[in-house]
Parts: C-alpha cells; structure tokens; sequence
C-alpha cells in the first residue's frame, strides 16, 4: 500500500468546530476537529450518517490540523421553542448561544493509503452533498481540494516543528508514542455519526513552519475577497 498525504483547505467567513458543546449551547473549538473535518469528507463522497462502516477507513488515516489565520470569535443567540425539561414537562422558548469563528482559515490534512485519498480528493472537487465548515449555515468561500491531488510524503515532511515556527499546529501521535497525560487527548475518531460514538486519539500541539509550496497552493486558491478587510490580495496576511 502507497501513503500519501491530503491537504485540505478550510476557508470561510464563518467556522464552528465545536468539540464541548451541550444541547442548549453550542461552542466553538480552536481548531478543525478531525471528527468534523472527516464529516466534511464523508458529504463529499455521499456517505450518510447511519452508513459508519466506510469511517474504517477514515480512522486508519492520521490526521493533522494546522491554523494559517486565527479569526475572532463571534457570539449569536438563537430561540428555540416547544421545549421538555427532563421530567417531560413543557418548558416554552429558550434561549440558545451559539460561537463561531469568523475569517478563519486552516490547512487540514489526512495521511495513510493512496488510492482512499486519491478517492476523497476526487469527491471533494465534485461533491455529492454540499460541504459545511462545522455546521450547516457556515459554507467553504474558497475550493476545499487543493490543487495537486496527492503529497507523496508524509505528513511530518510539510509540518517541521520548530521553536520559531508561525503556525499552530495539531498532529495525532502514532500510537504508542505520546502520553495521554502530557499531550492532549479527545475523543474525536468517528465510529458512528448515527449514534455519536467516538474512539480517542492522542495530539502533539507544536508551533510549525508549513512547507512553502504547501503553503502557496493554499494561498492560490483563495479568492481576492472574502468580506473581510483583513484579507487582501488573496494571500492570508
């Protein structure tokens, strides 16, 4: 079996990877969680939340996440009615907040077999169901399949660690390697969408230089705007 590394660009006005949301309020996470950017790849191919054996192959992939602009969070409120308390009793309209990050942008990436990843970038140019950045209402402003189809390297060869480096950087230990107690842990690896059943996965979180030519095929699929001043001439400032 061949590995290669996918990269995948994650760009809009509005984000929400929320990993610690609870019924009533929905939060917003740092950065892509892999749980949802594998839920992005699965709209792509037409997988539907109840069909959870094709995630087998999503979770022998490794996966790595990395900010290339932070945004701000943002706050909206939202009602919802007719609801129950936990005796079944009516509780009327409450009040919902929701978090979101806006004029993010982060390169997501998916390392192991070749010709799955070949697969997933096939889909992501030509999506069977529309592509979502967290939630429904936040849709990609720029194309999510970079333009070369397959890195031949791994993952590691694009994200160099480094104390100088500028970017944010998430990336799942292999197994075995890294502690839970010393690095971050979530569960995070889909089993089931249907019946929300995750596995963990252990994360290394560096500061790292990402490839140059990585990072211009990211830059040059950016549009020249986004309605945002603090992007400019299509390049993340």
């Amino acid at each position: 079996m061949s590995r290669g590394t996918l990269f995948l660009r994650l760009v809009g006005p509005m984000q929400s990877w929320g990993n610690e949301s609870t019924l009533t309020t929905r939060g917003v996470g740092d950065l892509p969680t892999r749980s949802g950017v594998t839920g992005l790849a699965c709209a792509a191919l037409g997988i539907s939340r109840e069909d959870h054996g094709d995630l087998e192959a999503f979770a022998k992939l490794q996966f790595a996440v990395c900010e290339i602009k932070r945004g701000i969070v943002e706050r909206d409120f939202q009602t919802v009615g007719d609801t129950l308390t936990v005796e079944g009793k009516a509780r009327g309209t409450i009040l919902s907040p929701r978090w979101y990050r806006c004029g993010a942008a982060y390169l997501a990436a998916f390392c192991g077999d070749s010709a799955f990843l070949n697969k997933v970038h096939q889909a992501l140019r030509r999506p069977k169901w529309p592509l979502f950045l967290g939630r429904k209402s936040h849709v990609p402003s720029a194309p999510v399949a970079m333009v070369t189809a397959l890195w031949p390297d791994e993952i590691d060869a694009y994200f160099v660690a480094a104390q100088q480096g500028k970017h944010r950087c998430l990336k799942q230990a292999a197994e075995g390697a890294m502690s839970p107690i010393r690095n971050p842990s979530y569960f995070d690896v889909p089993v089931s969408f249907a019946a929300r059943r995750f596995e963990p996965s252990v994360y290394q979180e560096v500061r790292a230089d990402v490839d140059a030519a990585v990072l211009k095929e990211f830059n040059q699929g950016l549009p020249l705007r986004l309605g945002n001043p603090t992007w400019r001439g299509g390049t993340v400032q």
